[in-house]
């Protein structure tokens, strides 16, 4: 799932083989998930939609990948193409893996494979119209999945626990303690450092920021976060954090936040009428969250 990933529950004694045997069972689905949707697994359907790629052969789709790739749509639609899964491509020109930078001149040719109307999506399957084209679903399949493990443990009868997969967070009801949990918002300036502590219950919380993963570029460090139309590093918050009902919601708006300009990212997130945070390079923090927040002295 892309990083460090944990799951919570807070049980009784008597509850203690149930728990055991959820978590396990949540385990396989969210393995099933990622077998299915990383790009880095040859097998993987997703790997199989962008070998097809330009080759005219949709590839037929299960409800679960269909209805990601109708989010992801819907998304790029409201966000003017801000939102965008077949923006990968661009690491061929930044890649922040190996933090290195490929021939700028390239660059005009890779954006022509940029472009989510390009993406055939029908009764047939999906099918990505050009060579080359790519999409990855890294912008909300860890969110997505998030969501699918506070289901299950709602579906096993749990009220309370945590769901975190590398920072993407679903609360359920109270901790062991009878109280919302804590949830930290890293500091972009000191990420091994939380810059505010919110509070939180029965609810989602996402965080994008293009302090995550760096590269220099001449005497900047540049983000990983690229526009999807001109193919560069985006000069936008260092961080944003949208709480919602849901985690896939909360990581899309809070991404699509993070890919505008501070003012533009402000409108957005005004627009989506959920409570966010967010922090800009100047280190200023802003948002409705600062209400619900704790901020160390």
């Amino acid at each position: 799932m892309g990083g460090p990933a944990q799951i919570r529950l807070v049980h009784t004694p008597p509850e203690t083989h149930t728990a055991k045997n959820l978590l396990e069972t949540i385990r396989h689905r969210l393995l099933e998930i990622e077998a299915k949707l990383s790009r880095y697994q040859p097998d993987s359907l997703l790997s199989q939609i962008n070998r097809r790629a330009g080759s005219c052969i949709h590839t037929a789709l299960d409800t679960e990948t269909r209805q990601l790739l109708e989010t992801c749509r819907t998304l790029w639609g409201e966000s003017d193409g801000v939102f965008d899964p077949t923006a990968g491509v661009l690491r061929q020109i930044w890649d922040f893996q190996s933090n290195s930078i490929g021939d700028p001149a390239r660059l005009p040719e890779v954006l022509e494979l940029v472009g989510f109307e390009e993406v055939s999506l029908n009764h047939e399957g999906v099918l990505l119209k050009k060579n080359g084209m790519e999409l990855d679903l890294g912008g909300i399949g860890k969110e997505y999945a998030a969501d699918v493990a506070a289901s299950l443990i709602r579906q096993a009868g749990f009220t309370r626990g945590l769901v975190d997969l590398a920072g993407d967070i679903v609360a359920l009801g109270e901790n062991h303690l009878g109280k919302p949990w804590d949830i930290g918002i890293r500091d972009p300036e000191t990420p091994t450092q939380s810059l505010v502590t919110l509070r939180l219950e029965n609810a989602a919380i996402a965080t994008s920021g293009g302090y995550y993963r760096t590269l220099r570029h001449g005497p900047n460090q540049v983000s990983h976060l690229l526009n999807p139309r001109t193919g560069l590093p985006v000069k936008g918050p260092s961080s944003v954090s949208v709480v919602a009902p849901h985690c896939l919601i909360a990581g899309a708006v809070s991404t699509v936040a993070c890919l505008q300009p501070i003012d533009t990212a402000r409108e957005w997130l005004e627009r989506s009428g959920l409570d966010w945070l967010m922090i800009a390079p100047s280190g200023d923090v802003a948002g409705p969250l600062l209400e619900r927040s704790r901020i160390p002295l």
